[in-house]
């Protein structure tokens, strides 16, 4: 009985429909949307090289800062609006202000992949665990000996917060998590990308209807490989 059952599988599966080599074909000139890098966006300075304890302090600080914005900015995007806005994904579409030891306000160019059409707005909450880990005190604790003011020390601090000082944040209101979704006209967005301190921003956005322009007309993109009105408020 067992040796008809074995017998009646296998011939199963020589009947089943062959599958396709290969991969999905997409017609040329299709919109491709833009995907979530893993990279951070944001970086902390380099680490300093002599012996001043201020100097690693501020290092310390700015590392601390920039994992919070990366964080943030994750869950963010993550967050899309009603409509479907999601945050840019670039460092240059990202606002924030902490507004309390423990929160911070935050807003950020959204819309469709390189297509701003909202500005959203978000507060998020965050702490460290055991309390006061990441505090000012606790640096000046940790880089006081000077054997510990070099890179070795400072990787040694990196090791030390990813391993017993950890990041808990999370929206101020879960059950609406985004505060405000404004949405831009096109003119709007065209002023806020024309201002000088947006130009990395502008080339991102932009950066796609070059291409097409460029591939269209048979000229090289020269931004290639560049890095990147009244409002009103909507119910989103």
């Amino acid at each position: 009985m067992k040796r008809a059952i074995v017998t009646s599988f296998l011939m199963s599966l020589f009947a089943l429909p062959a599958l396709a080599d290969g991969l999905i074909d997409v017609p040329k000139g299709a919109d491709e949307e833009e995907v979530k890098k893993s990279t951070k966006l944001y970086d902390h300075g380099d680490i300093p090289s002599g012996n001043n304890i201020e100097d690693y302090v501020r290092w310390a600080k700015g590392l601390i800062e920039a994992g919070r914005k990366n964080h943030f900015a994750a869950l963010a995007y993550k967050t899309p609006t009603k409509s479907g806005a999601r945050c840019l994904w670039f460092a240059g579409a990202f606002g924030f202000q902490q507004v309390s030891k423990n929160r911070y306000e935050m807003n950020c160019f959204a819309g469709t992949p390189r297509k701003i059409t909202h500005v959203v707005f978000y507060k998020m909450d965050f702490s460290y665990q055991p309390d006061g880990c990441a505090d000012e005190s606790k640096i000046r604790e940790f880089f006081k000996p000077e054997g510990l003011r070099n890179r070795t020390g400072a990787m040694q601090f990196i090791n030390m917060l990813n391993n017993t000082c950890a990041l808990k944040y999370d929206h101020t209101d879960r059950e609406a998590p985004v505060q405000r979704a404004v949405k831009l006209d096109p003119e709007d967005v065209e002023k806020e990308l024309n201002k000088p301190e947006r130009e990395s921003l502008r080339l991102y956005v932009n950066r796609s209807k070059d291409k097409k322009s460029s591939g269209a007309s048979g000229f090289t993109n020269p931004l290639r490989g560049s890095s990147g009105g009244d409002a009103t408020d909507s119910a989103e």
